[in-house]
């Protein structure tokens, strides 16, 4: 990882280092097993492994089209998995009618 960016990185973990603290504060019985990168930030590669070690926790690349049945676009499971770190926010929206 270039330093510029680790300097961007360490910064980032120490904001979501904060909010777990303060979630931890807030919700006495509840634990924060993983962290879960989504979005077009998950395509920076070793940024999982990054986090997973400044946090000291399992830190994971999300999958948007988990709970996707079947493809049902034009497009190739190749190119929708290429797509699919940026289709998170639209996917979550569109699921969160389903629960």
């Amino acid at each position: 990882m270039h330093s510029s960016l680790e300097n961007s990185c360490e910064t980032f973990a120490d904001e979501i280092r904060r909010s777990i603290d303060y979630y931890h504060t807030q919700a006495h019985q509840a634990e924060i097993s993983r962290v879960v990168v989504t979005g077009d930030g998950s395509l920076v590669r070793s940024l999982p492994t990054y986090f997973g070690q400044a946090l000291h926790i399992d830190t994971m690349l999300g999958d948007p089209l988990r709970r996707i049945a079947e493809n049902k676009s034009k497009l190739s499971e190749a190119e929708l998995g290429v797509l699919a770190p940026r289709l998170s926010i639209a996917i979550g929206l569109a699921l969160e009618d389903e629960d």
